[in-house]
């Protein structure tokens, strides 16, 4: 499947995969950014229906958890540490440098 297609059958292929138990939500969510490389904002209200949930909880899950995307991505990943010993040695700058170029 190409990564950004939708199939109309997808929510329910996953959400049946896991017999649509709503506890399964992360698993599902995975299932979904697995296939599609993110999970897409049209996607969350027929999830809801399948496991009946709110679009709320749904989303409340995909933002709480930071490797849940829901947009596609680029091919190339930057990650830059922000902890203490990387700003004491220019993280600071190295991200202004980067978001310049981006």
């Amino acid at each position: 499947m190409d990564k950004i297609s939708i199939g109309a059958d997808l929510p329910k292929e996953i959400c049946a995969k896991y017999q649509n138990n709503p506890y399964a939500l992360i698993e599902i969510l995975h299932d979904v950014q697995e296939e599609l490389g993110f999970v897409p904002e049209k996607l969350v209200p027929e999830i809801a229906d399948l496991l009946n949930v709110t679009r709320a909880h749904i989303n409340g899950v995909i933002s709480f958890y930071e490797d849940f995307k829901t947009a596609p991505i680029a091919n190339t990943h930057l990650k830059i540490c922000r902890g203490e010993a990387c700003q004491s040695m220019g993280a600071e700058d190295l991200i202004k440098q980067a978001n310049q170029l981006a």
